[in-house]
């Protein structure tokens, strides 16, 4: 939510946010909804994979170990993957266009947010990576869990 809040109030980021998800996810989306009340945050909810894939191809993908982070990179997106305890070497997609983060401790919830908005501000146009209004790339690390 945090790297979606920093991208909907930088000035220059013209881009949008979706929100994927499935049956599983609705409680949390339903929380989404009721915060993010932008026109340019989309909700895909139940989509059929080609549909889901041709909307990821172009996008930059910020997902966890899933099926969805699959589909993601074999569209094309740029992935950044989140691993936890699953270990990556062997369940990640191994395409160029993915980036692992996984903390050492190997628990999904120790993924340092400073490390996902450093590897999307590597992903994004530098005009809008460099923005400070952004705060991408330039968190204290030490405050970001």
């Amino acid at each position: 939510m945090r790297l979606g809040n920093a991208l909907l109030e930088a000035d220059n980021f013209g881009g949008s946010l979706l929100v994927i998800s499935g049956e599983a996810d609705e409680s949390e989306v339903a929380q989404l909804e009721a915060i993010w009340k932008n026109a340019r945050v989309r909700f895909a909810k139940h989509l059929p994979l080609p549909h889901l894939a041709a909307l990821l191809e172009p996008a930059i993908f910020v997902g966890h170990d899933s099926g969805i982070s699959h589909l993601a990179a074999a569209a094309g997106a740029n992935c950044i993957l989140l691993f936890g305890p699953t270990d990556p070497e062997i369940w990640a997609p191994q395409n160029l266009n993915v980036k692992v983060i996984r903390p050492s401790s190997a628990r999904i919830e120790d993924v340092d947010v400073a490390d996902v908005e450093l590897a999307l501000a590597a992903l994004l146009p530098e005009e809008i990576a460099s923005d400070p209004s952004t705060r991408l790339g330039m968190t204290d690390k030490s405050t970001t869990r």
